[in-house]
């Protein structure tokens, strides 16, 4: 059985947070490296956006997805992850599936897509759309920050028992933290998957890293 060191239980979550963001090369860095997390985030939101537009079949059927009438929701939401969710065997990849998957499976939970089918998520407004997308970066970083604590235990730099409170405590930390600029968007008729999506999209990132970064 491998035996971790001690390491300091006195370590605050805060300052884990800012140690992990300036390792990563501040927010900037960070945001700069969450490849995979930011374009999953956009593809959700470009998804929602086309749902809201024009119907969940509909957005459904311009990603690929045809035949889905009569599927059971498991299958529905498998078929969603595959086109909206990267795979990749790198640790930021690996954090964006679960992110990605977390999200998606949060979403059909809400509207209870398992009971009602894919239309059930045609009762999703513009307000909760934007809680889908900033429940994909907080999943996101959450994610990324639960790597940190493992790779910390693994250096013997922090108990494991103490890893484990602090993973207790940081997803709370972080939807706290991720707040969406919305100043002069709108959320449904923007551009998702282009230029202006990938901007805006960063822009969130790097605004939940610089206050994670910066937390007391």
């Amino acid at each position: 059985m491998t035996r971790w060191a001690r390491g300091d239980d006195s370590v605050s979550l805060g300052s884990v947070a800012r140690s992990y963001v300036r390792a990563s090369g501040g927010s900037r860095g960070a945001t700069a490296s969450s490849v995979s997390g930011r374009a999953t985030t956009a593809k959700i939101g470009g998804f929602l956006a086309d749902g809201l537009r024009n119907g969940f079949a509909q957005a459904a059927q311009n990603l690929g997805l045809v035949n889905l009438v009569g599927r059971d929701a498991q299958f529905v939401l498998a078929s969603f992850i595959d086109l909206l969710v990267p795979a990749g065997a790198l640790l930021e990849a690996a954090a964006a599936r679960k992110a990605g998957i977390e999200t998606l499976s949060e979403l059909f939970r809400r509207f209870d897509v398992e009971t009602n089918g894919l239309a059930a998520l045609d009762a999703l407004d513009s307000t909760g759309m934007l809680e889908v997308v900033q429940l994909s970066v907080t999943n996101f970083v959450n994610e990324r920050f639960q790597q940190e604590l493992v790779s910390r235990i693994e250096r013997g730099a922090i108990s494991e028992q103490r890893a484990n409170t602090l993973s207790s405590e940081v997803k709370g930390f972080i939807a706290g933290i991720v707040k969406l600029d919305l100043r002069g968007v709108d959320p449904v008729g923007f551009d998702w998957r282009g230029a202006p999506g990938a901007s805006f999209v960063a822009r969130i990132y790097r605004a939940a890293y610089s206050l994670l970064g910066d937390a007391a």
